[in-house]
C-alpha cells in the first residue's frame, strides 16, 4: 500500500496464520475502507486436515499411501497398473498440503 498509495486498494487477502489475522485486524481498524478476505486455499486445507482426523478417512489415506508406495516401488507392478489404467499416475502425496491425500485417493480409483 505504501507503493500504491492507500486510495489505490480497496481489498487485501493473507493466509490465515495468527500473525496474519492480528495483522489483518490492525490493518482494517486503521483503514475502515479495505476489506480483508482470508485466503480461501488455506482455510480449504485447514478443513481438509479437520476431515482428514476422522477414523475412517485417516484408515483410507493410509491405504492409499500403502498402495501408492507399493505400486511406485514395483516396477513391474507401477507398468501393469500404467497399462490397465490408460497411463494414469497416482498423485504423490506431499507432506504440508491435505488436499494431495484426497486427490491421491481419487486417482487410485
Amino acid at each position: 500500500m505504501e507503493e500504491v498509495g492507500d486510495k489505490h486498494v480497496v481489498q487485501f487477502i493473507t493466509d490465515n496464520t495468527r500473525a496474519c489475522v492480528s495483522a489483518g485486524s490492525k490493518l482494517i481498524d486503521k483503514r475502515k475502507h479495505l476489506v480483508w478476505t482470508p485466503c480461501a486455499a488455506h482455510i480449504i486445507d485447514l478443513m481438509l486436515e479437520e476431515i482428514g482426523e476422522i477414523k475412517i478417512v485417516k484408515e483410507t489415506i493410509q491405504e492409499a499411501k500403502l498402495m501408492s508406495r507399493f505400486i511406485y516401488n514395483h516396477s513391474k507392478i507401477l507398468f501393469l497398473f500404467r497399462e490397465q489404467s490408460k497411463k494414469k499416475e497416482i498423485i504423490k502425496l506431499a507432506i504440508t498440503c491435505f488436499a494431495t491425500d484426497y486427490l491421491a485417493v481419487d486417482s487410485i480409483r
